[in-house]
């Protein structure tokens, strides 16, 4: 790999890196890693010869990188294949959610540039139960990715939505915590991808900078006071880290917050002094290039937005009862904590807390809220992959079959589908090593797919 003059030189001029071993890193392989879903964490590790992540519980790096589409437990939501480096958001999302619990209600998160949704699902590793988390983007075919990948974690206090990030300012301020991780000219992921080498300029640098400023400037105005701020970047140089972070600082009066880690982790610290930050440098951490800095919207900043539910209830769809079929009460666990919303096809239950939110976000395009858990079929309700994928799916409302692995990819190719002798008939969830994958119907000598299509692996 033949890395452009200028960037190399921009390295040199980065005080505490030494730059030699930095570029000779950037030559290297890059490592590989998963991080576990804790609540659907397998049993038995998918794979062996494991090391653990430093600074994430539930991280380990993989000794090879295998095909990881062939792997059910993936599809079924138990493991999330993402570099070590970001796992740092878990820990970041533990720390601050301890911080603010004593408020002594769900906390809210928007993880504003959320594809394809690593960051959100660490995050969501990080929150109590009853916590609701909204993670956007703004680019509808990443959005497409990112929703598919939240049903599978299968969290019911998640919402996805499409919009830019000025709509969220104009919402009011909503939320505890706002990451932004924000689009960058994507440095530190030069040895993963070459796209990142051939596109680098100090032109697009300049241009990433300006951008970070004006997307952060909103999410602050979505931030409540004594709220927080993540802000990072998969990038190594100072203009769009940490001159970018003090700008951002000055410009809406935030407070720089110092994390407290072990320095055996070997994260390297800022390369300004007044600008506390942690920098994932590829020649010192076991990953790819990351800078992330915390910032604190202080208590008595008066700024925040009033957020006023708006006279019609804009959600994901009208919630008129009389119109929708009564769903069975056992399908989800503690059901009674629910509220459902009806599009006119599909209906999605979600915790209150979410439902809530979701009134208030005007002019938000809902991609996705809480569990997408039933279809109507005529004047009955067909249960869908997304509720057998949720973490609130009573394994009592419906036969959970195990099948082998063959069986498993198969399903999740969306191929026809044989279950095991003995299934009964009607609505099963088919699962691997217990694990639901989604759901299908039996019908006697075959069975009906309902893996939704738009998700089918294509490796054969």
């Amino acid at each position: 790999m033949t890395l452009p003059e200028g960037f190399a030189q921009a390295m040199q001029q980065l005080d505490n890196v030494d730059s030699d071993a930095l570029l000779a890193a950037l030559e290297q392989p890059p490592s590989v890693s998963i991080r576990y879903n804790r609540r659907k964490a397998p049993a038995e590790p998918p794979y062996t010869g494991t090391e653990p992540v430093a600074w994430c519980a539930d991280g380990v790096y993989l000794p090879e990188r295998p095909v990881f589409t062939l792997n059910p437990l993936m599809h079924a939501g138990c493991f999330y294949v993402q570099d070590a480096s970001s796992m740092i958001y878990q820990t970041i999302a533990t720390m601050l959610t301890a911080r603010l619990r004593e408020a002594d209600r769900p906390l809210r998160v928007l993880d504003l540039c959320a594809a394809p949704g690593g960051k959100t699902t660490a995050i969501i590793n990080a929150l109590d139960d009853h916590d609701v988390i909204v993670a956007n983007e703004y680019v509808p075919a990443r959005a497409a990715v990112l929703r598919e990948n939240i049903a599978k974690w299968g969290f019911p206090g998640a919402a996805v939505t499409n919009a830019p990030a000025e709509a969220f300012g104009r919402c009011g301020s909503l939320f505890d915590i706002v990451a932004v991780d924000a689009p960058c000219s994507g440095e530190g992921m030069m040895r993963k991808e070459a796209v990142a080498v051939g596109q680098w300029s100090e032109g697009l640098v300049r241009q990433c900078a300006a951008l970070q400023r004006d997307i952060v400037s909103h999410a602050v105005s979505s931030l409540r006071s004594g709220g927080f701020l993540i802000y990072s970047t998969c990038t190594f140089n100072i203009t769009e880290n940490e001159n970018n972070a003090a700008a951002i600082a000055e410009a809406n009066g935030l407070e720089m917050i110092t994390l407290p880690l072990p320095q055996d982790w070997g994260i390297v610290s800022s390369c300004r002094a007044d600008v506390p930050a942690l920098r994932f440098m590829p020649h010192v951490t076991r990953g790819e290039g990351l800078f992330v800095c915390v910032m604190r919207k202080p208590e008595d900043t008066g700024s925040d937005i009033p957020a006023t539910r708006s006279g019609r209830d804009k959600g994901t769809g009208r919630r008129d009862k009389t119109q929708i079929p009564s769903v069975p009460s056992d399908w989800l666990l503690r059901q009674e904590e629910y509220r459902s919303r009806f599009d006119g096809k599909t209906l999605s239950m979600l915790p209150v807390a979410l439902d809530e939110l979701m009134s208030r976000l005007e002019g938000i395009k809902i991609l996705s809220a809480g569990v997408t858990a039933a279809e109507l079929k005529g004047r009955e309700w067909a249960p869908t992959s997304q509720l057998a994928l949720s973490t609130t799916f009573n394994p009592k409302a419906f036969e959970i079959v195990d099948i082998d692995e063959e069986t498993a990819l198969s399903y999740l190719r969306h191929e026809a589908l044989r279950l095991p002798e003995g299934t009964p008939r009607g609505f099963v969830a088919p699962a691997f090593k217990g694990h639901p994958l989604g759901m299908a119907k039996n019908i006697g000598n075959r069975a009906n797919n309902l893996y939704p299509a738009a998700w089918k692996i294509r490796h054969l």
